[in-house]
């Protein structure tokens, strides 16, 4: 069993920010990292449920709406 995991982060970021107007700088405070930290782990498929909770709780989401993942046999 193999299970791929997509990461939607980014995509909810950029959501969150057409509707807020926040940047990814005042996130990534929020957040209490680096742009630059937040950017890759925006672009990762292998970051923690602490990461994904800290995403969702900034962005005001459910951490499920951040990944989805298919599961092949």
């Amino acid at each position: 069993m193999q299970v791929i995991v997509i990461n939607k982060i980014e995509e909810k970021v950029i959501e969150y920010q057409e509707r807020t107007g926040a940047t990814k700088s005042w996130l990534a405070s929020k957040m209490s990292m680096s742009p630059q930290n937040m950017y890759k782990l925006m672009q990762s498929n292998n970051i923690t449920i602490e990461t994904l909770i800290k995403f969702s709780f900034v962005l005001g989401c459910e951490k499920e709406e951040l990944y989805k993942y298919e599961i092949i046999q």
